[in-house]
């Protein structure tokens, strides 16, 4: 008997872009934007997916999306979580993965990656838009400014001009694949050995979008992957159309990044979800 859920992902499971006129507004009363990030956190909850699969299912849920998370952070959050909240056989786990380009890379140095919020873009459509990529790619968000001097002078530099080298010699599509089944495959077998009930579910770019032939995804079971390599969510309202995502006007979003659902898209996807699971009972 399912008496918990607890979600994981990145901004689209956080709830962001649910209703912009009033969020926007609460964050004009924060002079300090973190504590304004806090409060929309809270109201954009409200009317997030997560809260709209609990109130259809009537159980309560902890939603442990995180606004531009890579599929990296998710994936760990889920053991973090674990670790103080113990998953087990009365948890409805539900994980909504985001873009892996978003991932850092292991053969890129630390130093530069650190102070950045992402690896090479936030989504894959926006690495192909390489001008936009690589302006993301070189944004730099510096907790610790003491090596600030020589990632300016020196590591920037030079990851902006071998930024096009990558993508021309170096980017490998089967790193990608190898690294999505991984992390879906790993979660899999983790949820069995804890007992829980799960659910996956394409966010805005599917996981198998670089290789949907890949002989390992048959591995995947697809009982517990809501429309796996053939749908995201952001499809999903795409196709139904309508008012269901943000107000553009309102909204920032990095180039190549999905708009977000707003407060009816996430009620559509929250009852989706729910009657995914539903079935699958």
């Amino acid at each position: 008997m399912i008496s918990r859920i607890i979600t994981f992902g990145d901004s689209f499971t956080e709830g962001d872009g649910a209703w912009l006129e009033k969020t926007n507004k609460i964050e004009e009363q924060y002079e300090d934007s973190s504590a304004g990030r806090y409060e929309v956190s809270k109201f954009n909850y409200q009317y997030s997916w997560p809260k709209i699969l609990g109130d259809n299912l009537d159980i309560t849920v902890s939603n442990e999306g995180s606004s531009g998370a890579s599929n990296y952070r998710i994936f760990n959050r889920v053991f973090h979580y674990d670790l103080t909240g113990n998953i087990d056989s009365e948890c409805l786990v539900v994980v909504m993965w985001s873009s892996t380009v978003r991932d850092k890379l292991p053969f890129f140095p630390t130093l530069f990656q650190d102070q950045g919020p992402i690896g090479l873009g936030w989504s894959y459509k926006e690495l192909l838009e390489q001008h936009s990529a690589k302006s993301n790619f070189l944004t730099r968000y510096y907790n610790d400014d003491k090596n600030k001097e020589y990632i300016e002078g020196v590591l920037s530099p030079f990851m902006g001009d071998y930024f096009k080298k990558f993508t021309v010699n170096c980017y490998d599509e089967s790193y990608y694949n190898m690294l999505n089944f991984n992390y879906v495959y790993f979660l899999q077998e983790f949820f069995k050995f804890k007992g829980c009930d799960y659910i996956f579910i394409d966010g805005f770019e599917s996981m198998n979008t670089f290789d949907s032939d890949y002989k390992k995804w048959d591995l995947i079971d697809k009982s517990k992957y809501w429309k796996f390599g053939e749908s995201t969510a952001w499809d999903f309202l795409n196709n139904i159309g309508g008012d269901v995502f943000e107000n553009l006007e309102l909204s920032y979003n990095p180039p190549g990044q999905k708009c977000h659902p707003n407060r009816h898209g996430y009620k559509l996807i929250g009852e989706e979800i729910a009657n995914f699971y539903k079935k699958s009972c």
